[in-house]
């Protein structure tokens, strides 16, 4: 039986999740790999924690965190990053990788029931040890919740919740700095905490909901973030956990 190695730094649990029909020569497939998990490390050397991003940047592994960042070669050998610790809260607003870099989108004071938020937009400085302003203020949506990704030269965001209102459109950057709005209103339905991946040269968006209230189970891509198709009604497996692609597919780890 042919067999496939996925390593992570730290693994909690994993399920494997196809968001559309499959058809019998992918379950064919599926039948005839083994997917197993290596464990790296019982404890890396950044603090436990969850909300925290992990990107692949260089040739290297990088996590950000509050208390500051590490990076690692190899996914057992942490190294604490000179880039000090920005601040933004990862559990409401996002960092993303673009252009060789990442950038830190927004500000954000109180929580989501009493909530201001910023439109500055920060960068990691080239050799990753500062970071730099890119703009005091932005076009930035001023929401958190949102999804987003990198897709076709552009940083993309979707959905999102600005303390009173719940959102289902969509918008785009080529810079971070300039947003446009692409699409008022999608057609799905207006949520928080969606999956914005990108799979098979197109957009997806996976999950999310209503604060306190229903989940989505729904599957969604696009080509523009304007025409958008639904590609299952009902995702296999549970709300929650990171959105990742790999070896053809679209993982849950959760």
């Amino acid at each position: 039986m042919r067999k496939r190695a996925l390593a992570i730094g730290l693994l909690i649990a994993v399920s494997a999740s196809a968001c559309g029909r499959k058809s019998t020569a992918e379950v064919a497939d599926d039948r005839a790999t083994d997917y197993f998990w290596t464990k790296l490390s019982d404890h890396a050397a950044f603090p436990e924690g969850y909300n925290f991003p992990l990107f692949n940047l260089r040739g290297q592994l990088w996590v950000l965190r509050s208390e500051g960042n590490w990076f690692s070669a190899d996914g057992t050998t942490w190294t604490k990053a000179e880039l000090p610790a920005l601040g933004l809260r990862t559990a409401y607003q996002k960092y993303v990788q673009f252009n060789d870099a990442i950038y830190a989108l927004g500000t954000m004071e109180g929580d989501y029931q009493n909530l201001k938020v910023g439109s500055r937009i920060m960068k990691a400085s080239a050799d990753f040890k500062r970071w730099e302003q890119v703009a005091a203020q932005s076009e930035l949506p001023g929401r958190v919740f949102y999804g987003a990704t990198v897709f076709a030269g552009k940083i993309w965001l979707a959905g999102g919740f600005d303390g009173k209102n719940y959102f289902n459109d969509v918008w785009s950057s080529t810079d971070a700095v300039k947003w446009q709005r692409v699409t008022d209103k999608a057609p799905w339905s207006a949520r928080s905490n969606p999956s914005l991946v990108v799979f098979k040269n197109r957009m997806w968006l996976l999950g999310g909901g209503i604060i306190d209230g229903p989940i989505s189970s729904e599957a969604w891509s696009t080509a523009d973030g304007v025409n958008w198709k639904l590609e299952n009604e009902k995702m296999a497996g549970r709300f929650g956990g990171s959105i990742v692609v790999y070896d053809g597919k679209i993982w849950m780890v959760v």
